[in-house]
């Protein structure tokens, strides 16, 4: 079992506190800039690679990457302060946990140098990825918890489908694209709750 695999979700509940520290520090300065800096700090600790990797795989290319960041800022922007740190918590640790459901079985393509998985999951990184996000986004979130587990699980089968189906597996890039669509639906959903209730 690959451990590192297995503790993805943990990855991104610590890159989310990271991102929560840099919102929290911003909303010293100006509250209003309090989500946004978070959800700036994580596209910096990716050093963007998601978003490059989002470029990449879609005939839309940068004009969707960029949408969906927008969509991520505006979201981020929505959610309370209060609720700000387990948004950015959730969301990253979502995103993280799609990646390993796209690694585990299936066909890979794409093995070309930089381009490569993260790895290769088996039933038993699958199952504690899954067991970790799915108890921390319920003990965090509780009812809208639920909302979001399901959204996100929805979205990486959707894109798991879609994959295996028109390009006949995933790659490097389209496993890192499918972790920032994920973590931006989370995070979208957060935000549209937020507004609404």
């Amino acid at each position: 079992m690959s451990l590192l695999l297995a503790l993805y979700p943990v990855l991104g509940l610590a890159l989310g506190l990271l991102a929560a520290a840099a919102a929290q520090l911003a909303a010293s300065v100006s509250p209003a800039a309090a989500g946004p800096a978070g959800v700036l700090a994580l596209e910096a600790i990716a050093r963007l690679r998601p978003r490059r990797a989002l470029a990449a795989v879609t005939r839309l290319g940068w004009p969707l990457a960029l949408a969906l960041l927008a969509v991520k800022l505006a979201a981020a922007a929505a959610v309370p302060r209060p609720a700000l740190t387990s948004a950015l918590m959730l969301a990253a640790m979502l995103g993280r946990w799609a990646i390993v459901v796209l690694c585990y079985g299936g066909a890979r393509i794409g093995r070309d140098s930089g381009d490569e998985l993260p790895g290769r999951a088996g039933f038993g990184e699958f199952g504690w990825a899954s067991l970790i996000a799915f108890a921390v986004t319920l003990s965090v979130g509780e009812a809208l918890g639920v909302v979001v587990l399901v959204l996100a699980v929805l979205v990486t089968l959707a894109i798991r489908v879609a994959c295996h189906r028109r390009i006949g597996g995933v790659s490097g890039p389209v496993v890192r694209a499918a972790g920032e669509v994920v973590e931006t639906a989370v995070l979208g959903a957060l935000g549209v709750l937020a507004a609404v209730l």
